[in-house]
């Protein structure tokens, strides 16, 4: 192998570390970020079972409007 051709194979080699490197932030980032929503929608969740008149069971579209 020329050392032309190493110097290639080094070079893409180098590029895709750096690219891997970079993705896994953006996962780790991403993760992260559908963590905190996990979190917060649990959150919402629970403050709506805590309501007194809504039930998550319940479909609000099939609710009758106030003036019926």
């Amino acid at each position: 192998m020329t050392d032309s051709r190493f110097e290639a194979l080094e070079s893409k080699v180098a590029f895709q570390e750096d690219m891997l490197a970079e993705l896994n932030s953006v996962l780790i980032r991403q993760q992260d970020q559908i963590d905190y929503l996990n979190a917060l929608l649990q959150s919402l969740i629970d403050r709506l079972k805590s309501e007194p008149h809504y039930r998550l069971d319940e479909d609000p579209r099939n609710e009758k409007p106030p003036h019926y």
